[in-house]
């Protein structure tokens, strides 16, 4: 019988373990990801217990740095930011056209995702990853169409971002707007007050000759002007600020004091 025919020959430059033979080069790098693994394990471990021991143990040492100016003006602005934006995405701030955008966005990524993952065999061809193979070969027109829709989806979330951040924008600068004016309004307040103190002359100061002083005016009633009026009420007369001048009328019995001798 005629012999087989020989193996093909390997290309140049390829290299064959034979069988029986170690392969230190493939032993040594599953070693060092073993190594590497562990190590990473045992930092991550090892600083997630450092930082709680240092909360635990050195809380007061910690709260007695001072805050960072710059870092918390930061974090307030991230946070007014955050703010505005959930205030201006929230579905009944939305404008229907941002509404049509999310809705059609959602709506597209979703169909993408069951079209790959319940046609994928239609949607893409079958290669293993050491294959040399063209993008053309390996997408069919079904998984085209997939990556189409997600790209869509991509897009219209993308715009739908956009004005959403410009409207978050907006409402930051209406708010800085609005903090400026009270803070006008408050130093302009406080300029008038330090003004009128200003103005008042302090007591017992001397004034200037040709100025005629005039006295401050009285509440009708006062005590003072009831006390300086005494003198000139009559014993049938009401004094003003009592009772009975009001309409309602008081009953003095003989040998008793009137109302306003007791003032």
């Amino acid at each position: 019988p005629p012999s087989p025919p020989p193996p093909p020959s390997p290309p140049p430059g390829t290299a064959y373990v034979s069988t029986g033979e170690t392969n230190y080069w493939e032993m040594a790098s599953a070693v060092a990801l073993g190594v590497a693994m562990i190590s990473m394990s045992c930092t991550s471990f090892a600083a997630v217990y450092y930082m709680e021991d240092t909360v635990e143990n050195k809380r007061k040492e910690c709260e007695a740095f001072p805050v960072d100016e710059e870092v918390e003006a930061r974090e307030k602005k991230v946070q007014a930011k955050k703010h505005a934006y959930r205030a201006v995405t929230s579905w009944n701030a939305l404008p229907k056209l941002d509404k049509c955008l999310l809705g059609a966005s959602l709506f597209l990524m979703t169909l993408a995702c069951h079209i790959a993952g319940n046609f994928g065999s239609l949607c893409f061809a079958t290669f293993s990853v050491t294959c040399s193979v063209a993008l053309a070969d390996v997408v069919l027109p079904l998984g085209w169409v997939a990556i189409g829709a997600f790209t869509a989806g991509c897009l219209t979330f993308y715009f739908y971002g956009k004005g959403a951040s410009r409207r978050a924008r907006k409402v930051l600068e209406a708010e800085s707007n609005a903090d400026m004016v009270t803070a006008d309004a408050v130093t302009e307040i406080g300029g008038g007050e330090a003004g009128g103190r200003r103005s008042r002359a302090p007591l017992g100061a001397v004034e200037p000759a040709g100025t005629t002083a005039q006295a401050p005016a009285r509440l009708p009633g006062a005590v003072t002007e009831q006390v300086a009026r005494a003198a000139n009420w009559s014993d049938d007369e009401t004094p003003p600020g009592s009772v009975s001048s009001y309409g309602e009328e008081e009953d003095v019995e003989e040998g008793k004091h009137k109302p306003w001798d007791r003032m």
